[in-house]
């Protein structure tokens, strides 16, 4: 891709603060560059930014973007188009895809074409909004080569094919982030300003944004900021449930009516349930507090998995499981906050209480399961708003023993730690029979990304996380090769100590990632499972009957790598570097 072009495209979106921006083929493969894209926008919550300059780029990329689009993940693609007349005219491009809108139609949001240059800005600043107040998902944005200055498409005289280095260019770190964050090596101010010397839109506006924040942009109760960046036209994007453009918390939309019924159910009900997914990762300390009140059992999806501490006897990680099921099939009153329900992730559950559903997208409410009542909100103002209103239901005269059949928040504590024996003997049985990966409970809490066929959502129940967004696992699409990249996405976007899951079929087709681990002192440490076959892949007798194209068996692979790690400044531990761990393990030279 034009080396000018990613410039001036990074500089665009630097003032939005994304998590990450990354470009097909810098400093990896598109495919990977989509992965790891992804893996930063689920760690943080924050939109991560693609830059595709051709048609072949963007169809390496697509099979992530429909996967982010199933899972809700905030993506903003960025596609180098050709001249406005011909995008207008339909013409077929060298290099392109015949007609880039329509093809991703079905899997984004939204997408557009932007042909000249004041549009630019006004089309990002949509995108950025639409993200922050509606269901995250991807939109793509085809940018014609009138939109952005000449320079940018064609290369200064006497440079050759358009790879000449910009002020402060260290070949990709500056890619990666902005300011403060951990992505923004190579970059100082003195670059920023040569860059805004040198003409490229924004650049002045992202040196401004730059450095600490604001105290009225301080991290709220999800540890991400709560308002976006100043945008080139001086405008902040306010992000719901957060603080308005003051800094000032902002009081939460909900429907009173709507509150008093759901908290009169929850507190005069019998069995309460709550059910909270990846929608829910703001709202971790009103979830908490609306748990304890409620004496509520809390079960987390594996999207959620870390919306409340560890070892809290109110959390319930996962529904796969038959006491869990059975709780949830018994419970009169059950609040989903944040998930679909997706029978992909758990099966279909039978529901025969009054289900309560507050979700971003409204269209998504009651999809897989029949609800009673349903808001379309974002869940931190609704569950702060709802906490405010039990705590008054629960002061009034007249007690639970009014209702017929309701019990007290006492009585339904000692119930969920009949629940959790439950959970702990079944738990301890399957790992007895050495069966769903019992291992894996023993290892430190890391962020982790993991492919679907290195772990099951039974063993993902019981993975140590560090908090919320901590477990980064497509259930309903699988890209294999998917955790490295996102493990390292994430891992430089957050700045944290990430770990992947993957197979031997994963580890070979991520293996472009692996030289940009130890030079980048990204603290990735990966896992790989040669227990689990070669899903997808040829097995060691294909390999020998010669066909050509297949990939390697899981023996190869492990050899391969094995002897490759020194070179990669990468050590290699064994399968069984632990007490039954089916894993081999690649992690930086030096690592503990």
């Amino acid at each position: 891709m034009n080396r000018q072009w990613q410039h001036v495209t990074a500089s665009l979106v630097r003032p939005y603060r994304p998590a990450a921006v990354l470009a097909a083929g810098v400093p990896l493969p598109a495919a990977q560059a989509a992965a790891a894209a992804d893996g930063a926008a689920r760690a943080t919550g924050r939109p991560a930014v693609l830059l595709a300059g051709s048609g072949a780029e963007l169809n390496a990329m697509l099979p992530v973007l429909v996967m982010a689009d199933a899972d809700s993940v905030p993506l903003v693609v960025l596609v180098r188009g050709g001249t406005a007349a011909d995008l207008e005219a339909g013409r077929e491009r060298a290099g392109a895809l015949p007609d880039t809108l329509r093809l991703t139609e079905p899997f984004t949001g939204w997408n557009t074409r932007v042909d000249r240059p004041e549009d630019v800005q006004p089309v990002l600043e949509a995108a950025f909004t639409d993200l922050a107040r509606r269901r995250p998902r991807p939109l793509l944005i085809e940018l014609a080569d009138e939109a952005l200055p000449r320079w940018a498409a064609d290369p200064p005289a006497g440079t050759g094919a358009g790879d000449a280095p910009l002020p402060g260019d260290t070949a990709f770190p500056h890619l990666l982030g902005d300011g403060d964050e951990p992505g923004a090596a190579g970059r100082t101010a003195a670059d920023t300003a040569a860059e805004a010397a040198a003409g490229i839109p924004g650049a002045a506006t992202a040196a401004a944004g730059r450095g600490r924040r604001p105290a009225a942009e301080e991290e709220g109760e999800d540890g991400f900021r709560p308002a976006g960046g100043p945008t080139g036209n001086g405008a902040v994007i306010p992000f719901p449930g957060r603080r308005d453009e003051h800094g000032r918390p902002g009081e939460p939309a909900v429907d009173r009516r709507w509150l008093d019924q759901v908290a009169a159910a929850l507190v005069r009900c019998r069995q309460p349930a709550i059910v909270a997914g990846g929608g829910a990762a703001g709202a971790g300390e009103s979830l908490r507090r609306l748990a304890e009140h409620l004496g509520a059992p809390v079960f987390l999806t594996l999207a959620g998995r870390g919306l409340l501490p560890a070892g809290h006897p109110l959390a319930v990680n996962g529904l796969a499981a038959a006491p869990a099921r059975r709780w949830l099939e018994e419970a009169d009153v059950v609040l989903v906050v944040g998930t679909s329900l997706s029978p992909a992730e758990h099966g279909d559950l039978d529901l025969k209480g009054r289900v309560i559903q507050v979700d971003r997208d409204a269209e998504r409410l009651g999809r897989n399961v029949p609800v009673w009542m349903a808001l379309p909100g974002d869940a931190a103002p609704a569950l702060a708003a709802l906490v405010r209103r039990v705590e008054v239901e629960m002061a009034r005269p007249v007690g639970p023993e009014a209702y017929l059949g309701a019990t007290g928040p006492e009585q339904r504590r000692r119930a969920v730690a009949r629940l959790q024996d439950e959970l702990a003997a079944e738990t301890a049985q399957a790992g007895a029979a050495g069966g769903d990966g019992a291992w894996l409970a023993t290892l430190e809490p890391r962020l982790t990304a993991a492919d679907p066929d290195a772990l099951s959502v039974a063993e993902a129940a019981i993975l140590p996380v560090t908090g919320a967004r901590s477990l980064l696992l497509p259930v309903r699409l699988g890209v294999a090769g998917y955790a490295i990249p996102a493990a390292w996405g994430a891992a430089r976007a957050t700045g944290r100590p990430a770990r992947a899951v993957t197979t031997a079929a994963g580890l070979w087709n991520a293996g472009a990632v692996l030289p940009w681990i130890a030079p980048l002192a990204v603290d990735l440490e990966i896992l790989v499972r040669l227990d689990r076959g070669d899903e997808g892949g040829a097995g060691e007798e294909a390999q020998g009957a010669g066909h050509p194209g297949d990939r390697p068996g899981p023996a190869s692979v492990a050899e391969f790598f094995r002897r490759a790690a020194p070179a990669l400044n990468l050590h290699w531990d064994e399968p069984g570097w632990g007490a039954g761990v089916p894993a081999a393990r690649l992690r930086p030279a030096g690592a503990r």
